[in-house]
């Protein structure tokens, strides 16, 4: 299964990148991340913890992009029925089309709209059973999200974001890209 999504994601970039005609030295190439607070839906509870990925995108022209991040989060917890729920996504690969839309020379708004492959855990505990139970699974979303960055050097990018991964987990992010030309 993570091979053919693996697969699939690649696909999926390959056509975004290709989307638009244009040679390989002429798009945008950048790294990055983003730092921020995940909600994430346990079903009984939500909690809000920290999170971030590692991104590498390329820039086709000032209007149209394509990113590929891989992420983690942190642990949420929820009490339920004397039980505490803990809760969290072991990793995630998101694979974007990106739109953008330039408001001035150095800022600049997009969108953006792709999927995500993720592998969640959750876990019950309880203090009078001195037991718990652990489980784990994987689940493919569709994602969109909105964000703005800023140019501070001709090599520097920082920004703030808000990304939709899956209908249970949200994202607000700092960012910062780095040119690679």
């Amino acid at each position: 299964m993570m091979k053919s999504m693996v697969r699939t994601m690649g696909l999926a970039a390959a056509l975004a990148f290709a989307a638009v005609p244009a040679q390989a030295q002429d798009l945008g190439w950048y790294a990055g991340g983003g730092l921020g607070m995940f909600t994430l839906d346990s079903g009984v509870g939500s909690d809000t913890v920290l999170g971030g990925y590692a991104s590498l995108g390329a820039d086709v022209n000032e209007n149209v992009g394509a990113e590929l991040r891989l992420g983690k989060t942190g642990t949420g917890s929820t009490p339920a029925f004397g039980f505490n729920v803990n809760y969290g996504i072991d990793y995630f690969l998101s694979a974007f089309g990106k739109v953008q839309f330039p408001v001035t020379g150095d800022l600049n708004l997009y969108g953006l709209l792709g999927f995500t492959y993720a592998k969640a855990s959750a876990s019950v505990s309880s203090p009078v059973l001195l037991a718990g139970v652990r489980n784990s699974g994987t689940n493919t979303s569709f994602s969109f999200g909105l964000g703005g960055d800023y140019r501070f050097t001709d090599n520097l990018r920082a920004g703030l974001e808000w990304v939709a991964y899956a209908s249970d987990v949200s994202g607000l992010a700092a960012t910062i890209k780095f040119d690679l030309q």
